[in-house]
């Protein structure tokens, strides 16, 4: 039975796991409505006194919630940040909804702007102006980090998308949340797989562990008495 102790302690181990993993994903809550998924790789979008940038077309995930503030990652130039405001529109010019950030912020700084709440489907344009007297920047990555979107600076393309994260008011599990990964993560595959995919390997992995516990243990067994 010696041998078969350190085998017990594994398969524990990782069925602790997943149900600590079941847990937390039960419990902790989140504030995310959805998000473009562009990373913060560097200051796309150096944004002077009076400048404005925006990002467009963003088509609101069919499952997202609506929104109620939109966080944005800025860059300061290591000086208190310059007010901005924030304009919500459909592509057609109507205003959804309108933000503001007081100045004074510090610099790497990515503060949650209130707008209100957004329910609104269509696609949007998000806009950043600078009406302050010191210079700000927008964090993003390029153009290709948001396949149906992008970023103009006064009306020009910037080759580069916005760091943006839509939020909503009240929280969420996470577990919640499973069903609109699964389909995000359907986005980038090859045409074969679809959102099932992701399930059924999820399920598999689940399964795994006492499986593999369940043969391991078995093969001891068989070498023990075979000893």
């Amino acid at each position: 039975m010696r041998r078969l102790a350190p085998l017990l302690m594994v398969g524990l181990a990782g069925l602790a796991g997943v149900a600590l993993l079941v847990i937390v994903s039960a419990t902790q809550k989140d504030t995310l409505a959805f998000t473009l998924g562009v990373p913060s790789n560097a200051a796309v979008a150096p944004l002077k006194a009076r400048q404005t940038v925006c990002q467009a077309p963003i088509a609101v995930p069919d499952d997202a919630a609506a929104f109620d503030r939109v966080a944005v990652h800025l860059g300061t130039y290591r000086r208190p940040g310059p007010p901005i405001t924030l304009t919500v529109r459909t592509t057609d010019g109507r205003v959804v909804a309108n933000g503001r950030l007081a100045g004074g912020y510090a610099d790497n700084a990515r503060p949650a702007i209130p707008v209100g709440r957004v329910a609104e489907r269509g696609p949007l344009r998000v806009c950043l102006h600078n009406v302050g007297p010191r210079a700000a920047a927008i964090y993003g990555a390029a153009d290709a980090a948001s396949r149906t979107s992008t970023a103009q600076l006064d009306g020009k393309p910037l080759d580069a998308d916005l760091d943006l994260v839509f939020e909503r008011g009240n929280e969420r599990s996470v577990a919640s949340l499973i069903p609109a990964i699964v389909d995000r993560a359907a986005l980038f595959r090859v045409s074969w797989i679809g959102s099932w995919t992701y399930v059924l390997l999820g399920i598999l992995l689940v399964a795994a562990i006492p499986a593999l516990l369940a043969v391991a243990l078995r093969n001891a067994v068989s070498d023990e008495g075979a000893g």
